[in-house]
């Protein structure tokens, strides 16, 4: 992968080092010679590949990192959802289950008072019917 910020960057330092290189040049000029220059511009171009290859490899590093870390979050929201989702349902059974049971509460009840009325009407009937003596305890019994 070409990387043009890798690019950039590695011109940048090129260029500074070239400059650093002229500028000792200049100051040294008696002592140096053409082949000296030549293998001194030679070392800087290498220095200079390695540099853009160290660059482009932290890039398609990081370029790794970012993409690993959508992955991740992707997974996470993903499970959020999941997790908001089971939340509701059980919240929705929740409230169904409620219901039902208010439901049954209701129909006991009723189930119970019918239950007494019915036994209350047994009592009565059978007291009307002589099978059962009126309860002295209670003088103003139902006849």
């Amino acid at each position: 992968m070409f990387n043009f910020d890798g690019q950039i960057v590695a011109d940048a330092l090129y260029s500074q080092q070239v400059g650093d290189f002229f500028q000792r040049l200049r100051d040294n000029r008696a002592a140096v010679t053409a082949a000296d220059i030549e293998q001194q511009l030679i070392a800087l171009h290498r220095q200079y590949e390695q540099l853009v290859s160290r660059y482009n490899n932290l890039a398609d590093r990081y370029d790794g990192v970012l993409e690993e870390n959508k992955r991740v979050d992707a997974a996470h929201a993903e499970a959020i959802a999941d997790k908001d989702r089971r939340i509701a349902e059980l919240a929705a059974d929740k409230d169904r289950l409620a219901a039902e049971k208010e439901e049954s509460r209701k129909s006991a009840a009723e189930g119970w008072s019918k239950h007494h009325d019915a036994l209350v009407e047994i009592e009565r009937l059978k007291l009307k019917c002589g099978e059962l003596v009126p309860d002295e305890r209670n003088p103003d019994a139902d006849l």
